[in-house]
């Protein structure tokens, strides 16, 4: 009887043991799974937020779009009337309307015969926002890019004028100098003399 008992004990023992090793492999894969789960469930947030990102973004852009074909459509057709445009909102000192009007003029119609002004007007608009930096720049375009312009006189002539009020005299009196002499019959030229009158009195 005893060696019965003993073999029942043994056999008990192994499937103990059996069942102790099943255990703990069916926690290693709960655990393991666990892991996958939780990695999963961070990749989908992150997916989540980068959804939500992205239709952020798609709606900014579906607005942009709007606002461009609003402006699109309220842009005028033909170039007189946007070069218009342009001098009306000047007129009323809506100079950064202006400069984003003249600018469109001059994407549109570069060879238009009023693109030489739509440079100057451009140049006058950010001097009159004490932007003499980019006034300079397009001055300086008028004459560059379209030497034969009637603008070109008052360009060279504002181009003076910034530097003057600088105290640049030598540089102001070059530009004064070039009116009077290049385009003697303008009114340009005649307010060019009064500057050059002005600068010979500072010596």
């Amino acid at each position: 009887m005893k060696w019965r008992f003993v073999l029942l004990l043994l056999v008990s023992s192994l499937l103990i043991n059996c069942v102790d090793q099943r255990v703990e492999v069916l926690e290693r894969n709960v655990n393991s799974l666990q892991e996958q789960v939780y990695e999963l469930k961070n990749k989908v947030e992150d997916q989540e937020k980068k959804i939500v990102s992205l239709e952020k973004k798609n709606d900014e852009l579906a607005v942009k779009l709007e606002n461009f074909e609003k402006k699109k459509k309220s842009a005028p057709k033909d170039p007189f009337s946007l070069y218009s445009k342009g001098l009306t909102l000047f007129n009323k000192k809506k100079y950064k309307e202006a400069i984003e009007v003249f600018s469109i003029f001059l994407k549109n119609y570069p060879d238009d015969t009023l693109a030489d002004n739509s440079l100057y007007w451009i140049g006058e608009s950010y001097l009159r926002q004490k932007n003499t930096q980019m006034a300079l720049q397009y001055f300086r375009k008028v004459y560059k890019n379209y030497p034969s312009s009637n603008k070109v006189p008052d360009a060279l002539y504002k181009i003076g004028i910034i530097y003057y009020s600088k105290k640049k005299y030598k540089t102001a009196k070059f530009y004064f100098n070039k009116v009077v002499k290049s385009f003697p019959f303008t009114e340009a030229a005649k307010f060019s003399k009064v500057y050059l009158k002005k600068i010979r009195r500072k010596r």
